[in-house]
């Protein structure tokens, strides 16, 4: 982006962010990227009279909610600010013309829209620009409004007219073309002093200032650049130079910032250069300096902060600063209201800052409402030894004023382990301990989520089109990773690549987007980079996901070829987890921790049980992970507070299980028997051993792979073949049902397939059948190898029934109809047979169906989905078409859904005369069943 601005000459408006109000909320690429201007969102009186309706006509202020500086390396973050809020044109699918809409994506159109009109006069009177004067002009002509602060407006509300005559007036001047790089040590845009180590000596930084020309700009205009500055400091307690020349070159001078006898709060201060010969141009370039002077509590004050009553008008803010106790791991901030009457509308926004992470990392966010003397209580994790910003603001919208009082008190428990892995059948000790003063433990384990690690089963890396190639004539390329996945049961579930995730204009690739495909190609959902914010239901069954990541290197690209991505679902219920106070009562898996009181550095050991083999979801396999929580206090307040660190969880650590390989159920199931019952079973062994004869099983499973083949080959040679030995065998009739019943000219073949039914029915005892399943408990040694062979006779018996009944019902469906006027009828050798012959015969087939039908309910639920094609079939033939779309919206419904299925809902459509549902339908076959995949 910055590229785009300095190379290319293109001015990029951003918005400022929509994450305030506390300090250093500024986001990408508006607060982050050096060349960009970022914008801040403002409220004038005539938008809350004309757009809000609001009762009262309140003075100018920025949106609660709109982002501020500084950036964490020291710069200013928002250069101006522009009304954020308009009644706009929205789409139409919306039905309605316009809405009431605000946010920062408001406020940098409206200041683009500005700068438009803006290079419209210059370009339309021929006064020469650049990015760079275009963007000083804006910042030294904008508005500041009393009572908001450089942080919060920036440099002030743009005024287009002046900076129109600022440009105009100053069109001349050698700088206009120049880029000022302004960086402090470690490449740092400017100076932010925020925590108490730096805050107890003078601090002196080495500011460098670099001039940057476009590549076309003439050399005799560098060589002739000579600027005489005068740095001016805005406070007493930062001290620079007199004087500063600069050329072509990069040259430094020293910054003096004394934070000592500040105040508690914040302290912005700028050092500004002009130019000698004409201070009326406005700084040059300018140093921001921002200092925090934080609170410090101790255990004289027993950890608890006290802050000043204050009656807070509508939108203002009020900012308290803490050092956090270094043992300190979470906090209770408890405010409450001094009016008798009043009701007011406050956030809560606490933000603590960390080396190369994002604010939202250490972000407490919540807004909430005081009833006339109510009270309110948060609680939120906090990261000990450093600064906590404590910003508390009154909703800029809420009327009338609000007294409150405010304190926060800080508690500290430190477990041995900020993060564990549970291992198989291992006790998993922990020790934990108060740290600023008595604390009540209950420790609490859950395991909330279950992650399916998904290896990519194929990559492809592809050059973009033409509107991804960079001016420059780089290339963009697309890495494409197809993960094929199974869904064992409903949920929603949310992709992580976690290498990738949680990155966005800060990451090293771009357009990390994701989609989900059901077997037959549609797209479910998508997402990008924050897995959080997504989430698809699915149904069983299985899905494909693509994810695409872009760069103009290929090499890098080839890098993430093997990326695993996560598959995650929610646990409903829940694992809960037992803990014991001893490894012997774990041992024992006798009384499970209770509560107990521990003083300040007082060791509590706490044992966590390993995750029991029959509380792993059956979807879990080895490898697969369970995530969780562990708690390890009782009091409520501590347990509700929002996530705040991911590093340093303390209260609540961080808690995964690796499932591992399936137990042997025969094992558990041996370890319970009986004893009468395992004699039974030795007994059983022993004769098995006595009995074994290695030819006869050779020959049984020879013939049994033989059988598996029947339904795959051309003819029955092989079953004709088999039936001479093993006739009375019923696997093997199965075989030839299936044969007839899945051949191409099974319409031809009825009667064969009827035939081949009743056979395999007839082979079945089903009296014998039925009062085994009538049976409570079967106590026999072979009860298991009973129980294999009658479950497999009753489904051979229920697949016989259901083939026989849909190949009747098919003899009514499927006979011929008349022929139009003027076709041949090929002769047929048929019977001859009287009109009522016919009918009768349709009759006894009606009266076979529902013979089939009565038989077939006895054995299992008509709503089985194996039922379901017999049951459409046979309400078919009985013309019951609303019945027969009703369990074929059913068969629709479930995850084997197919483009069949959908045909057949379209046909009994048209029958019902629903012409209408039919139509619509039919239109919906290309979004249910597209040709390929949805391209990125």
């Amino acid at each position: 982006m910055n590229k785009l601005v300095n190379k290319h000459k293109v001015i990029f408006v951003s918005s400022a962010g929509n994450n305030g109000p506390a300090l250093s909320t500024v986001g990408c690429p508006g607060g982050t990227a050096e060349s960009l201007i970022g914008v801040g969102a403002y409220v004038s009186p005539d938008m809350m009279a004309a757009e809000y309706s609001m009762l009262e006509k309140l003075p100018g202020n920025q949106y609660t909610w709109s982002s501020r500086g500084p950036t964490t390396d020291g710069s200013l973050g928002v250069s101006i600010s522009a009304p954020g809020g308009a009644i706009a044109a929205v789409p139409n699918w919306t039905l309605r013309g316009t809405q009431l809409m605000n946010g920062t994506s408001m406020s940098s159109p409206n200041a683009c829209g500005g700068i438009a009109l803006l290079l419209s006069g210059l370009k339309a009177n021929s006064i020469p620009y650049s990015p760079h004067s275009i963007r000083r002009a804006l910042e030294n002509t904008a508005l500041h409004i009393e009572g908001l602060d450089r942080l919060t407006l920036g440099h002030g509300l743009l005024q287009v007219d002046k900076a129109y005559d600022f440009c105009s007036e100053f069109s001349s001047v050698p700088e206009r073309d120049v880029r000022f790089q302004v960086t402090c040590s470690g490449s740092k845009r400017g100076i932010y002093l925020r925590e108490s180590r730096q805050l107890c000596k003078p601090f002196s930084e080495s500011i460098s200032v670099t001039t940057n020309y476009d590549e076309d700009v003439a050399n005799d205009e560098k060589i002739t650049l000579n600027l005489r500055l005068s740095l001016i400091s805005s406070v007493s307690w930062v001290t620079v130079p007199d004087h500063f020349v600069l050329m072509n070159t990069v040259r430094s001078f020293i910054v003096k910032v004394d934070p000592r006898g500040l105040s508690h709060g914040v302290h912005f201060a700028e050092v500004s250069a002009y130019d000698i010969s004409c201070p009326q141009r406005g700084p040059l370039f300018r140093v921001p300096v921002t200092v925090i002077i934080p609170n410090s509590v101790s255990d004289a004050d027993h950890y608890v902060y006290e802050m000043e009553e204050l009656k807070f008008k509508p939108g203002q803010v009020h900012r308290s600063f803490v050092h956090v106790p270094e043992e300190a791991t979470w906090a209770e901030f408890s405010v409450s209201s001094l009016e008798k009457e009043v009701n007011g509308r406050f956030l809560l926004h606490a933000i603590q800052l960390s080396p190369l992470s994002s604010f939202k990392e250490h972000e407490f966010f919540q807004f909430y409402t005081l009833t006339p003397l109510g009270e309110k209580t948060l609680s939120f994790a906090v990261k000990g030894g450093e600064t906590l910003e404590l910003c508390t603001a009154r909703w800029w919208a809420n009327l009338g004023e609000c007294a409150i009082k405010r304190s926060v008190t800080f508690h500290g428990v430190r477990p041995s382990e900020k993060s564990i892995t549970l291992q198989t059948s291992k006790v998993c000790r922990v020790d934990v301990k108060p740290a600023l003063r008595e604390e009540e433990l209950l420790p609490a384990v859950s395991l909330k989520t279950h992650a399916q690690p998904v290896r990519p089963s194929e990559f492809k890396i592809s050059a973009l089109g033409l509107r991804d190639v960079l001016p420059n004539g780089r290339q963009i390329y697309a890495l494409t990773l197809t993960y094929n996945f199974h869904q064992s049961k409903a949920g929603e579930v949310s992709p992580n690549a976690t290498y990738l995730s949680d990155l966005l204009y800060e990451s090293e690739y771009e357009s990390q987007l994701w989609m989900i495909f059901d077997s037959n190609k549609r797209m479910l959902g998508s997402g990008d980079a924050f897995p959080d914010r997504y989430s698809v239901k699915l149904e069983k069954g299985d899905y494909v996901l693509k994810l695409q990541v872009r760069h103009d290197n290929k090499d890098q690209l080839e890098k993430l070829k093997d990326t695993i991505v996560l598959i995650e679902q929610k646990l409903s219920p829940a694992i809960t987890l037992d803990t014991h106070s001893s490894r012997l009562a774990s041992m024992k898996s006798g009384g499970k921790f209770s509560s107990c009181t521990r003083g300040p550095g007082a060791r509590c050991p706490v044992y966590i049980m390993p995750v029991a083999d029959d509380k792993i979801p059956k979807a879990a396999k080895p490898g697969h992970i369970l995530k969780g929580t562990i708690s390890y206090v009782k009091s409520e307040t501590g347990k509700k507070r929002l996530q705040l660190f991911q590093e340093d969880i303390n209260i609540m650590s961080g808690l995964q299980f690796i499932v591992p390989a399936t137990a042997n159920k025969q094992n558990n199931k041996a370890a319970t028997t009986k004893p009468e019952e395992k004699q039974f079973q030795e007994l059983t062994i022993v004769n098995s051993l006595c009995n074994f004869q290695p030819k006869q099983q050779f020959e049984e499973a020879m013939r049994d792979l033989k059988i598996s083949w029947i339904p795959k080959l051309d003819d029955l040679c092989l079953y004709d073949e088999l039936a001479e030995q093993y006739a009375d065998h019923l696997p093997l009739h199965v075989a030839r049902l299936h044969f007839l019943d899945n051949s191409k000219d099974r319409l031809q073949k009825l009667p064969q397939i009827i035939a081949a039914a009743e056979k395999v029915i007839q082979m079945v005892d089903r009296v014998d059948l039925s009062s085994y399943y009538g049976m409570k408990t079967d106590l026999r040694p072979e009860a298991a190898t009973i129980k294999s062979e009658k479950d497999n006779q009753k489904a051979a018996l229920v697949d016989a029934l259901c083939r026989k009944g849909t190949a009747l019902a098919d003899q009514i469906l499927t006979k011929p109809t008349e022929t139009t006027l003027g076709e041949e009828t090929p002769a047929v050798e048929q019977d001859v047979s009287s009109s009522e012959d016919k009918v009768e015969t349709e009759e006894v087939i009606y009266d076979k169906i529902n013979e089939t039908f009565n038989e077939l309910v006895k054995w299992v639920d008509m709503t089985d989905s194996k039922v379901l094609p017999f049951y459409i079939r046979r309400a078919e033939a009985l013309k019951l078409y609303g019945l027969a779309l009703k369990a074929s919206m059913k068969q629709n419904g479930d995850a084997t859904r197919n483009r069949a299925n959908d045909d057949k809902n379209i046909e009994l459509f048209e029958k019902l005369g629903w012409e209408h549902c039919a139509r619509s339908s039919r239109e919906s076959l290309l979004v249910k069943y597209p040709a390929k995949y949805r391209p990125f």
